[in-house]
């Protein structure tokens, strides 16, 4: 079969928001606009697609529901590909396979750029909802991995958030959900590429004590010029420990302190340089990085609370 010419007037729905959709489409002619939510302000946001450009691919070939309204902003005419005659397409057409990765790429780029300006605010308390925001985000889109991350990542922040109950609940959703979840390229991203999939990736393997796995994806994204590097780079530190590198994490920690001294991450590093010492049995030494990690860090943070619970323990043997 060949894929079908469909026509739409201006200010037709090519398809629904939330909707099941089966279809790769390209468009031949007219202009399209892809309406979708930001997930930084909650406001409607758009994309235009031109002649000859790919839409409707992550959810048809990803099984999953679509995050976006297309719209015909005037006549236009669509091709129409099933999945089977897409594949059968693409299989053939390298150029085909490009603009599929573009659509891909800039799909990703839009949503990271978004993530990122959510996480980079100075104000604590919408640092606060904007983290909580992307697991939403990620959760009301069925992409389950990614919110379960986000939430994760939310909880080592933030372990007395106002959100707390309701991160917990979907936590245990999300992870309930990944059987049942499709398999779809947004899992599957490449882990050099740095974009928020291969981090949450890589936060996976660390939370499950997979450290080496942890490890290699880490030092991909740190090479990149991603937001995610420079967390990445305190990461890999903290890696090394767990694997028994106590050495080399000290002057891995060390020398990201040195090149990100105003790094939110560097009382964290400290701890950790901290705990090397202590495998080490120098506890005079430990104890003197677990007072400046402890004074650089907020009292709301699990970094505080991990510290203080290691001081007060030392203190304990100490008597």
């Amino acid at each position: 079969m060949s894929p079908r010419a469909v026509n739409f007037r201006a200010g037709n729905v090519i398809y629904m928001k939330g909707f099941r959709n089966s279809y790769v489409y390209v468009l031949k002619s007219g202009v399209v606009s892809l309406n979708y939510q930001d997930i930084q302000t909650g406001q409607e946001d758009q994309d235009q697609i031109r002649t000859g450009e790919l839409f409707g691919v992550k959810s048809a070939l990803g099984g999953y529901t679509t995050d976006e309204q297309a719209l015909a902003l005037v006549d236009s005419t669509v091709l129409a590909f099933t999945v089977e005659e897409f594949e059968q397409v693409a299989s053939n057409n390298t150029r085909i396979i490009m603009k599929m990765l573009k659509v891909y790429s800039t799909q990703l780029r839009r949503i990271h750029r978004q993530v990122q300006n959510l996480l980079s605010t100075g104000d604590n308390r919408n640092a606060e909802e904007g983290l909580y925001n992307v697991g939403i985000y990620y959760h009301n889109n069925q992409k389950y991995r990614q919110s379960v991350a986000a939430f994760k990542r939310y909880l080592i922040h933030y372990p007395r958030g106002k959100f707390l109950n309701d991160v917990k609940q979907k936590i245990d959703y999300g992870k309930s959900m990944y059987s049942e979840a499709p398999s779809s390229t947004d899992d599957d991203v490449s882990s050099g590429s740095g974009d928020i999939f291969s981090f949450s990736e890589a936060m996976e393997y660390y939370e499950s004590g997979e450290f080496r796995k942890a490890l290699q994806l880490f030092s991909k994204i740190q090479e990149s010029r991603s937001p995610d590097a420079e967390e990445s780079a305190m990461r890999i530190g903290i890696c090394l420990f767990r694997l028994g590198r106590g050495s080399d994490a000290s002057i891995r920690l060390t020398d990201f302190i040195k090149k990100n001294g105003q790094s939110q991450y560097v009382p964290e590093a400290l701890y950790y340089i901290g705990e090397c010492y202590k495998s080490n049995r120098d506890t005079e030494k430990a104890v003197s990085f677990y007072k400046k990690a402890l004074s650089m860090s907020d009292p709301s943070q699990q970094i505080y609370i991990l510290i203080t619970e290691t001081l007060q323990k030392l203190e304990g043997e100490g008597k």
